[in-house]
């Protein structure tokens, strides 16, 4: 009697098919996710979802990625990819605000994946929507960040 193939849809076995999915279709995504490695931790990314470290090294939370749907998980994936290749943690300007350059840094990679023909995650889609991927577009994380900064800035003074 032949042995069943089964497939798992936990955390990993969907981290490990996006990697593939993208090795196949987006294959300069792909062969970078394939070098990451990949490790769980309820609070990647200090809330809990995705993360890279300086040394390329993929965090995640499990229930977070098994909340997602494939694609957006290849979208998450991608993502973290693009913070290494942008080398976001490397460039943060000394005493600055880690918080908006995150933002920053998410604003730029996002808009830089949809234009390289990803589809948008859910939470990519509320958190950099189509107006906002519009005034990233062309900009550089700093030059995104002091905007943002500045934006930052104004709203304090008003409140005060």
């Amino acid at each position: 009697m032949a042995e069943k193939l089964v497939l798992k849809d936990g955390a990993k076995d969907k981290l490990r098919k996006a990697r593939i999915h993208m090795l196949v279709n987006k294959p300069f995504f792909g062969v970078l996710a394939m070098h990451m490695p990949i490790i769980e931790s309820e609070s990647a990314g200090g809330r809990g979802t995705t993360a890279v470290d300086e040394k390329g090294r993929f965090y995640y939370n499990k229930k977070w990625i098994e909340s997602m749907s494939p694609p957006d998980v290849m979208f998450e994936f991608a993502h973290e990819v693009m913070h290494i290749v942008q080398q976001c943690i490397n460039r943060f300007p000394k005493g600055g605000n880690h918080a908006i350059w995150n933002l920053a840094a998410d604003y730029v990679v996002d808009t830089m994946l949809v234009k390289a023909g990803f589809k948008p995650s859910q939470v990519s889609q509320k958190m950099v929507p189509e107006p906002t991927r519009k005034w990233v577009d062309g900009k550089t994380t700093e030059q995104v960040y002091y905007k943002l900064l500045q934006e930052e800035k104004k709203n304090q003074q008003g409140q005060g």
